[in-house]
């Protein structure tokens, strides 16, 4: 049973639903699996807690 695992910046649930409907078609059809036997799962990270580049990915974008 595959797993995948995302790791965001918080989304609105909506988005969440799309994200979720499209990695688990994408695996149906590249597997041969049953959706039922995927499951996705979300860590959201707010972006004070996590940065690219060696800044916060809070802090305003240079340049």
């Amino acid at each position: 049973m595959p797993t995948v695992m995302i790791y965001q910046s918080p989304r609105p649930p909506e988005l969440r639903a799309a994200a979720i409907k499209a990695v688990t078609e994408a695996l149906v059809e590249a597997y041969g699996l049953q959706p039922e036997q995927i499951q996705v799962f979300f860590h959201e990270v707010p972006d004070e807690r996590w940065g690219r580049g060696g800044v916060l990915a809070s802090e305003p974008k240079s340049g």
